[in-house]
């Protein structure tokens, strides 16, 4: 994506600017005075995560990025409080704290993240092979594991329990751009890119949710730079504000019955 103007754009995202922006709607480019920010005053991603999810900030509670179950209501949450939702509710993320971001004991929203496996009597060969290859494949961070493995395991379950409600968390970008890997970073980027077009052209197939669906694609925060973004993060990353540009795109499209 990028911090400047729309025009200087690469094709890192070339299914979010050349599908999804012309489909929905586009905000967070501050070159444009188009300004999205967060209102949490943390650093790091659980209070971002807390705020994304639940619309508001709660800088008192959640202030670290501790295994702590999230004390707030997430729209998750609420949703699978809601009779014609219930049950219809699923996450799943790259990081292992999104069990406690999500309050997964209490919500009752279930939750595959970190090195979780898919559990049942029902697997399907997608399900089965996934776990095999994530019990062999590492990634080099502790609490995250790789991005295919969550994208797996959320396809398998967009496909086959079709759930009403899909949250989906990639983790690569982040823990690459903390690691001042500006090579990977791209290459994951333009890789959730690729998912993101694989999930649109599920959605536009399945008579469930084509033309029924809204899709909503955010970040837990931004990072803020006063130059453009090849030159401020490569080689190096530099984190200076809370703001910078957080491209948060909406599908307009009604919620699936």
């Amino acid at each position: 994506m990028g911090y400047g103007p729309i025009e200087k754009k690469g094709n890192a995202a070339a299914v979010f600017w050349n599908t999804l922006s012309k489909e929905g709607q586009i905000y967070g480019n501050r070159a444009y005075g188009n300004k999205v920010d967060n209102s949490n005053h943390m650093w790091f991603s659980y209070p971002g995560y807390n705020e994304f999810l639940s619309g508001f900030a709660d800088d008192e509670r959640i202030n670290s990025n501790d295994k702590i179950n999230n004390p707030n209501v997430t729209l998750l949450e609420y949703l699978n409080q809601l009779p014609e939702y219930k049950g219809k509710v699923m996450a799943f993320g790259s990081w292992d704290v999104f069990p406690y971001i999500v309050n997964e004991e209490r919500s009752g929203v279930p939750v595959n993240a970190g090195f979780d496996v898919a559990e049942g009597d029902d697997l399907t060969p997608e399900e089965i092979l996934t776990n095999k290859l994530q019990s062999e494949i590492r990634g080099p961070w502790g609490g995250v594991r790789l991005d295919p493995f969550t994208h797996s395991y959320a396809m398998s379950a967009l496909k086959t329990k079709k759930p009403k409600v899909l949250y989906i968390s990639y983790g690569e970008t982040d823990d690459w751009a903390h690691g001042n890997h500006y090579d990977q970073y791209i290459w994951s980027a333009k890789q959730t890119d690729a998912y993101i077009k694989e999930i649109w052209d599920f959605i536009q197939s399945d008579p469930q949710y084509k033309d029924k669906t809204t899709m909503i694609i955010g970040v837990d925060h931004g990072r803020g730079s006063p130059k453009p973004v090849g030159e401020a993060m490569a080689p190096k990353f530099r984190k200076q504000d809370r703001f910078g540009w957080q491209p948060s795109v909406r599908i307009p499209r009604p919620l699936g019955k």
